[in-house]
């Protein structure tokens, strides 16, 4: 019954606002009657679950722009935009206060009781709902459809639902509603997604409806400062983000800022477009300070930006939805959560560290080069690993780099250096100032040496580097599932004693492999080396998930002026067995200040001698139980 008398208060609001608007508001398409009495009717289907939910689509007549709350519960007139048919709601939770909208504030307003509903009889009325609403039908229908779902599906007795908005009668999008303080989030872009915990999704959107490959059907967002997050799955399929078939379509994020401006993030297209007062402007990955995650193919997909970048300060609004494949929103989110203090990590050896290993990516043999050696000599002295793994070193002998390393002298006690070149054909090598074993393997893509260390104990160490480039299901990706399927079973015939030996003491030994993965297409590559009894059986590697020196991302890689954005490339993995991991990060000197880069010996710009990032760990041997 008080369903019933809702509606009935908000069809006189209508009548009322039309005489006291002369008509629809200005500039706004008037729409009918019939698509009018459908949207209250879903608007009150939507009303619950701690903010109030409003139907917005052209077939309702509104242009794209999302109705607003009043700024408090007791709808004080402070509403910043009305529905075309006049109507302000102000939301609060648990009710729901529907005001009459006039030139003045209201001169009353009725306060009702949220009503409840119940799911599959919502899911069956909108699907009686959808063909109905895609003709012109009298006016009758409008007010019978409302009032026939209302009242069947009423539910005052029993508890709210999570109503899944399955729904394509309209975009379903959330209007800010005040929920009350929202949870300080540690968000991370790192693919894994645990740390979403406390966020809702703002919006959902039917399976099955997408023109192209990317069917999303949950949007999350949320704000750290000038920070945005945004979390989406995109149907059933795993695709890569950045590249894959033609026919796949493309996804674009698009967020409309304030001062009428758009940012579009284009997927596939990769590039980011921000245009608004008559220009348009291509905008860097790096300048926005975009990262993605994660870079192998997936269903679900994260990623984050500085709106401060683009003159965006805390406290603006802005909307965000889908577009391209399907589409999705918008959903309004408010920079409103305070920006957390940003962890910044030593890097000290913690006490208690047996071995340090770090991996770097030297692009194009920069190590042995007159421009780029320099600054690679200051981050290895300045990181003062036991062990590297080395890639992308294609025309330097194992000689030439240990005649380097032992002039750099990371540990400045002059003591000479080993280094194991696997393949002639390969650019993958290892470093160690302990004594090294080197083993042969049948694959040029990576390169493997057995290491005593000091407690004498045995190490095996892989510095790998795998095929670059394509997309899940891709001759590159087949490329690389074959070299990691190649290193796994190097693995099992050392267990198994098989590889000769100067092998067999290292048969028991704990491995570490560490280098570039190169995962822009499927996840099997590392899968293959994780599986533990699994089907293929790998040696059961755990993956090594590191920070940055400051900060909380994790991404290895980035090219200013590509169009590929940062990604996470260079991976640890390690035999958990043995060995235990005290600390690691990403090292990037542009984040450091200069009163933490001079005692290090370090200038801000070393980190660019490559486009993959120095990535270092500190392991201990594991004690007895």
């Amino acid at each position: 019954m008080r369903a019933l008398l809702s509606l009935a208060f908000i069809a006189m609001s209508f009548i009322t606002s039309q005489l006291a608007h002369g008509g629809c508001l200005k500039d706004t398409p008037c729409p009918g009657l019939r698509q009018w009495f459908l949207g209250i009717a879903l608007d009150l289907l939507l009303a619950g679950q701690g903010g109030f939910k409003v139907a917005v689509s052209g077939r309702l007549g509104a242009q794209g722009a999302l109705m607003t709350v009043a700024d408090s519960a007791t709808c004080d007139w402070k509403a910043r935009t009305m529905l075309p048919m006049g109507v302000t709601l102000c939301g609060s939770s648990p009710s729901l206060s529907v005001a009459i909208a006039s030139r003045s504030p209201p001169a009353h307003t009725l306060r009702n009781t949220r009503p409840r509903y119940d799911r599959s009889c919502y899911h069956r009325a909108s699907k009686w709902l959808r063909p109905m609403a895609r003709k012109p039908r009298p006016l009758y229908f409008g007010v019978l459809a409302s009032l026939l779902t209302l009242a069947a599906c009423s539910r005052d007795d029993r508890p709210d639902p999570a109503l899944d908005l399955g729904v394509d009668v309209a975009t379903i999008a959330d209007v800010g509603v005040d929920r009350g303080p929202q949870p300080t989030l540690e968000l991370r872009v790192d693919g894994r997604f645990e740390d979403w915990g406390a966020v809702d999704p703002l919006a959902t959107d039917p399976a099955g409806d997408a023109i192209g490959a990317f069917d999303v059907t949950r949007l999350y967002a949320a704000s750290r400062g000038t920070e945005v997050f945004v979390r989406f799955d995109i149907g059933e399929r795993e695709l890569n983000l950045a590249a894959g078939e033609a026919t796949d379509g493309d996804l674009q994020i698009v967020l409309d800022l304030p001062g009428q401006r758009t940012l579009r993030l284009e997927m596939r297209a990769r590039k980011a477009t921000l245009t608004g007062k008559g220009s348009s402007t291509v905008a860097d990955w790096l300048d926005l300070r975009y990262r993605a995650a994660p870079t192998h193919a997936a269903r679900e997909f994260e990623l984050g930006l500085d709106l401060a970048t683009v003159g965006i300060a805390e406290g603006a609004s802005l909307t965000i939805r889908v577009a391209g494949s399907d589409e999705v929103g918008p959903v309004r989110l408010d920079l409103t959560p305070p920006a957390l203090s940003i962890p910044r990590r030593s890097m000290a050896r913690p006490p208690g560290a047996l071995f340090r290993l770090a991996s770097q990516n030297t692009l194009f043999d920069g190590l042995l080069t007159a421009d780029r050696g320099p600054s690679f000599g200051r981050l290895f002295r300045a990181a003062r690993a036991d062990i590297y793994c080395l890639q992308e070193l294609w025309l330097s002998s194992a000689t030439e780099v240990t005649s380097e390393l032992e002039q750099i002298d990371p540990f400045g006690d002059g003591k000479p250096w080993q280094v194991h070149r696997g393949s002639t054909y390969g650019d993958t090598m290892i470093a160690s100032r302990w004594p090294l074993t080197p083993f042969q393997t049948s694959d040029s893509a990576f390169t493997v040496a057995g290491i005593d260390l000091p407690d004498g104990g045995k190490l095996v160490v892989a510095s790998l580097r795998l095929k670059c480039c394509g997309y899940a299901g891709s001759q590159e990706d087949r490329r690389r599932i074959k070299q990691a399927k190649a290193l796994a079973s190097w693995i099992a015939d050392l267990r198994a004693k098989r590889l000769g030996s100067a092998a067999s003491p290292f048969a028991n030994a704990g491995v570490v492999i560490a280098g570039d993965w190169n995962l822009v297409g499927s996840r099997t590559p590392l899968t293959l080396l994780e599986n533990d009894g699994g089907s293929p059986a790998g040696p059961g590697l755990k993956q090594l998930w590191l920070p940055k020196i400051v900060g909380n991302d994790v991404w290895t890689w980035s090219d200013y002026g590509s169009s590929y954005a940062p990604g996470r490339l260079d991976i640890v993995l390690f035999d958990a067995s043995p060995y235990e991991v005290l600390s690691g990060f990403v090292f990037d000197s542009r984040q450091l200040e200069t009163s933490e880069l001079t005692p290090l010996g370090l200038q801000a710009h070393d980190s660019r001698a490559s486009d993959h990032l120095l990535v270092v760990a500190d392991f201990a041997r594991k004690l007895s139980p």
